[in-house]
């Protein structure tokens, strides 16, 4: 009904995009253009973006800017199911493949990043013998798969809600070139419920409080019920109970979206992926605008030490010399031959600002060249 009601709601550009959605083969290699095909403007994507968002969430990107293929096939979920390869085999060789194969866009363009969404997690793109290691790694009950190439639960429950994981898979969604997309109640840590059909498990109310049905709804029988026993049950697990401990998912989540503002480089600049010799540790810089940060991942379950050169040349090498911890206090400085050398944690990761923290004193006005 709320596809239906595109046309009233946004005059020309409703019916480009109900239009386009009703004619969309959605098992068609193309059912992710939809994004790029309907919008002809900024306005038009925004109101677009407003009312899709609500009414169709199984629109996987952000429809705020306009996604591309960039000639890889799968769209948004070729990332998706590559990330998950990764946290499965913690190996980041093929992640920085794909991120390779898909750095040229349009300058208007951009990639949605997500770890789930409001359908399975589609691994169909995935070979037969990568989708088994992912199914074996989270999802290795029948119960838990969908479709034969999918996997239908939330992201906790898949990592067995160890919170190391979980901030490590979000650390490097939130660090990826592209536009963050961040689930409901993901924030929170929420489970699922396999008992419900096909991808209802997934679709469950959010846990606003310990309230009865999670504070959702005053209904005595809500279309799908709130999850309400087990560790991941609304009493447990809401976003009332997480407000107020400093230290829950909830506020580390809104810490690292705060954090992530504060990197622009990310969204607009340069990535260059830099060696590390380990192929457990992705170690990535960002340039823009005369500012770089620099990402540190250990996708491993074992601590592991690197040691890397930032990378900057001529008048910007003596930046790269130190690297500013923005989430901690373990700043780090280059020895004589310009090398930092690192210890990460099991599945921990570093965000540094290169150079210090006077970056806005010399940003530039305007983009320069990508190298």
């Amino acid at each position: 009904a709320g596809l239906a009601q595109l046309p009233e709601k946004l005059g020309r550009s409703g019916v480009a995009a109900s239009r386009a959605w009703q004619g969309l083969d959605h098992n068609a290699p193309n059912r992710h253009d939809i994004g790029s095909t309907t919008a002809r403007s900024v306005d038009e994507l925004a109101l677009i973006r407003d009312t899709i968002s609500h009414y169709a969430p199984v629109l996987i990107a952000p429809l705020s800017i306009q996604i591309r293929r960039a000639g890889v096939q799968g769209g948004p979920e070729f990332f998706c199911s590559a990330c998950h390869r990764r946290l499965a085999s913690a190996d980041a060789r093929p992640l920085i493949q794909a991120m390779k194969a898909t750095k040229p866009r349009p300058a208007t363009a951009q990639w949605g990043m997500f770890l789930r969404n409001h359908d399975e997690l589609d691994l169909g793109r995935l070979s037969e013998r990568q989708r088994q290691q992912v199914f074996a790694a989270f999802a290795p009950d029948p119960e838990m798969q969908l479709y034969e190439r999918g996997i239908r639960r939330r992201l906790a429950p898949m990592f067995d809600g160890d919170r190391r994981r979980l901030e490590l898979a979000y650390s490097l969604m939130f660090t990826l070139p592209g536009t963050p997309v961040l689930r409901y109640g993901d924030e929170l840590g929420m489970g699922d419920d396999l008992k419900l059909p096909e991808r209802d498990c997934a679709r469950t109310p959010m846990q606003w409080s310990n309230e009865p049905h999670g504070g959702f709804t005053k209904s005595d029988k809500p279309q799908i019920p709130v999850i309400s026993s087990g560790p991941y049950g609304f009493e447990h697990i809401n976003a009332a109970i997480q407000r107020r401990h400093p230290d829950s998912q909830l506020n580390w989540t809104e810490r690292i979206i705060r954090m992530r503002k504060e990197v622009p480089e990310v969204g607009w600049g340069n990535f260059t992926v830099i060696s590390s010799r380990d192929p457990a540790v992705l170690v990535m810089r960002y340039d823009w605008r005369n500012n770089w940060v620099l990402f540190v991942h250990n996708l491993d379950a074992k601590p592991r030490e690197v040691t890397f050169s930032v990378g900057l040349e001529k008048e910007h090498a003596e930046q790269g010399r130190l690297l500013v911890n923005l989430l901690g206090e373990e700043h780090s400085r280059a020895d004589k031959n310009g090398k930092h050398r690192l210890v990460i944690e099991a599945y921990g990761f570093r965000w540094f600002r290169v150079g210090g923290l006077d970056y806005l004193l010399r940003r530039s006005d305007i983009d320069q060249p990508a190298s």
